[in-house]
């Protein structure tokens, strides 16, 4: 099976430009847990999910040592967390993205996410440009679905 017969087309990205509350609101109106960043030429620039904004309301470890009396302090910390709010997508996403062609074994794929730990993969074209999405669960339930008759 290819990830042309599952790929989503509609693809729903999100400018490096947007912030995390803008960001949080595209993923939760589309029902989805990421997706790709683009520039304002539409270029894919990175990748954004719900883990990433997750964790840009949290400390890192590094943050937590420096100052854990702000990250123990829950009032402190919801005062952080609204100062998040503004944050950039740009200074959040992960750079480094994962991509195939639409040829792509799906079980090539799926290994692939497990090896590297993600969650999708961006389609694109010989011209670099996003033409679908793939998620973990697109893989899981067709594999089901098809193999193993569920």
């Amino acid at each position: 099976m290819k990830v042309s017969e599952i790929m989503t087309t509609k693809v729903i990205t999100v400018p490096e430009q947007a912030t995390l509350t803008k960001t949080a609101k595209i993923l939760a109106d589309n029902d989805i847990s990421g997706a790709p960043v683009v520039n304002n030429k539409n270029e894919l620039v990175g990748i954004i999910s719900e883990k990433d904004l997750f964790k840009a309301l949290y400390p890192s470890h590094a943050e937590f040592y420096d100052s854990p009396g702000v990250w123990i302090d829950l009032d402190k910390l919801e005062e952080k967390t609204k100062q998040s709010a503004d944050k950039l997508v740009q200074d959040m996403m992960v750079r480094e993205v994962i991509t195939v062609n639409a040829d792509a074994s799906l079980m090539q794929v799926g290994s692939m996410m497990l090896v590297r730990g993600i969650h999708r993969v961006v389609v694109v074209g010989q011209d670099e440009q996003i033409e679908g999405i793939v998620t973990r669960r697109d893989i899981y339930k067709n594999i089901l679905k098809k193999r193993l008759n569920i």
